[in-house]
């Protein structure tokens, strides 16, 4: 039997080189000793160790969980813990935290970090705390932890890049200039400390175009471009601060070539760095603004696949949220309610995800909003209804800045109302549209989308006389609608038109829909029963086959 002393001696040798088949020996002769009674704590406290730097090094959470079972157990029994120990126990709980993503051991292993007293580890779990949790207290207790420490050793690089990359996140994450462009300064304060860090004038360039982007300074931004063109293009983080400075231009100037540009750069990155997720991600953003821009259905099911690949490295809330938002657009190319049912799961693991978080970002709760909406809509389901306006009413306590967010709140109250014929909720659905016409007039879709919600409700009432003037005040909003602008109004008029039986009006605003491209399929035309009085005309078959031949000769 080895004696114990030797096996202490033996592991504290290899435990400062690390080398794996010796930790292994190791913890096998460990496993194997025998200890006395008044050895067993100092046995129990090599155990740990040598589990924790297992773990390290096979990345097997069943080691590392091992090795908390015994720091558990010297904790019980109130052994006093070194600050190596604590250190091991820190990168333990992180190796936990990346496997599993639970935020109770990233918590633990801020708290081991603190009694380690090491400042880089204790500067950068905090760091990743706040990227988790994203809430003001984080911030501000990172952001003082690390100054303090800085203010020890100000030349320290690798705390300033923590504290760059706080400035950087906090920026980005609530559209904070002033944050982006300290971040921007944090990382020229590394350039000129150590004038070969590369990643530094990557991120540099980083921040001075998300700063531009959001300041809408066209100089800038082509001044982040310049500076982007001088990296050399070894490392994924430079192809990254290339394309985010193409993207940000592409952006700002609405220029498609330029996020093809973009797209060049990510692609290269992640052929460096097949993990390399922050890559993957812009290509999905770079990929959904084409699809947006355009509307070509390949363009979105490729950012729906950069998304799911940055996922798979980086299971991050934030693009998952953008996975949700991208997969439900699939809905309204073919109609498939699984979408918007897969896209509802996405948004509930980003917001599971983010759980410790006080409130998710308002915009991503508009967004959910949006799809309970659709899904609501698409399944006749009042309960998913009455979700999507709940989620709307935070977004009003959030940030009632958002626009459109009286209008969102409006339309689905409307369709709530539609599927219960509940006459509250059609006055409900008119106090919002009421509040954001007042707040944005020349907003086409709200006239358009309260004219509809009146012809619904005028379903509801019995009295001739009230129904006429809430026909009335529909048409005169449609009309208001169309001379704003908007195409979709043209059909609806003409829809309009034929439910009060006013053929003639009916096949006029028909034939000025067709002019303009704003007709839908002809089996719409055929189906919708807005449609009904004008169906029975020979004008409306004649326009139809008229028209059919005529898009067959083009």
């Amino acid at each position: 039997m080895t004696p114990f002393r030797k096996t202490g001696q033996l592991f504290h040798a290899i435990s400062r080189g690390k080398p794996g088949k010796l930790i292994e020996k190791a913890l096998s002769v460990l496993k194997n000793y025998q200890p006395k009674q008044e050895e067993e704590l100092a046995h129990t406290s090599l155990l740990a160790s040598a589990y924790a730097l297992t773990s390290l090094y096979s990345l097997e959470i069943t080691d590392a969980l091992t090795s908390i079972r015994f720091y558990d157990k010297l904790l019980k029994e109130k052994y006093p813990l070194k600050k190596e120990d604590w250190l091991k126990l820190t990168g333990v709980y992180q190796l936990i935290y990346e496997k599993t993503r639970s935020i109770d051991s990233l918590e633990k292993a801020v708290f081991s970090a603190k009694l380690s007293e090491d400042p880089h580890v204790i500067s950068e779990t905090l760091l990743e705390l706040y990227r988790r949790v994203r809430d003001e207290e984080t911030f501000h207790l990172s952001l003082e932890k690390t100054s303090r420490f800085l203010q020890e050793n100000p030349q320290d690089t690798d705390l300033l890049f923590v504290r760059a990359d706080l400035y950087q996140e906090y920026g980005r994450r609530n559209k904070e200039p002033k944050f982006l462009q300290l971040a921007q300064e944090q990382y020229e304060k590394i350039v000129l400390i150590d004038s070969k860090n590369q990643k530094a004038k990557a991120q540099s360039i980083v921040s001075s175009a998300f700063f531009a982007l959001f300041h809408e300074d066209a100089d800038k931004i082509s001044e982040s471009i310049y500076k982007s063109q001088l990296l050399s293009e070894h490392l994924p983080i430079e192809l990254y601060a290339k394309g985010i400075a193409l993207l940000c231009y592409a952006i700002y100037s609405s220029d498609l070539e330029e996020i093809q540009n973009a797209i060049y750069y990510f692609q290269r990155s992640t052929s460096i760095d097949r993990s390399f997720s922050l890559g993957w991600h812009y290509l999905g953003i770079s990929f959904f603004l084409l699809f947006e821009a355009i509307e070509d259905e390949r363009h979105l099911r490729l950012s729906i696949k950069f998304f799911q690949k940055s996922i798979q490295h980086n299971p991050d809330a934030e693009t998952f949220i953008q996975l949700a938002i991208a997969n439900a657009r699939l809905f309204e190319l073919d109609h498939a309610i699984e979408h918007l049912e897969q896209s509802k799961v996405w948004f509930e693991t980003a917001f599971s995800i983010e759980k410790s978080s006080p409130f998710p970002p308002a915009e991503w709760i508009f967004e959910y909003g949006l799809l309970l909406d659709a899904l609501g809509e698409a399944k006749d389901d009042e309960s998913l209804l009455v979700h999507a306006v709940e989620q709307f009413n935070r977004v009003l306590i959030l940030d009632p800045s958002i626009p459109d967010v009286h209008h969102r709140i409006g339309l689905t109250i409307s369709h709530l109302a539609c599927i219960t014929s509940d006459a509250n909720h059609f006055m409900r659905a008119f106090c919002h549209f009421r509040l954001a016409h007042r707040n944005n007039p020349d907003h086409e879709f709200v006239l358009l989308d309260w004219a509809l919600t009146l012809i619904h409700y005028n379903d509801c009432i019995q009295e001739t006389e009230r129904s006429d003037a809430i026909m009335r005040e529909a048409e005169e909003k449609l009309l208001g609608s169309a001379k704003q602008g908007n195409n979709q109004a043209y059909y609806q008029i003409a829809c309009f038109y034929s439910l009060r039986n006013q053929k003639n009006l009916a096949l006029e605003w028909m034939k000025k829909a067709r002019a303009i491209g704003a007709l839908p399929p002809v089996q719409e035309l055929l189906e919708d029963t807005w449609l009904e009085n004008l169906r029975k005309t020979d004008e409306f078959h004649h326009l139809l086959t008229l028209w059919n031949n005529h898009s067959i000769d083009s």
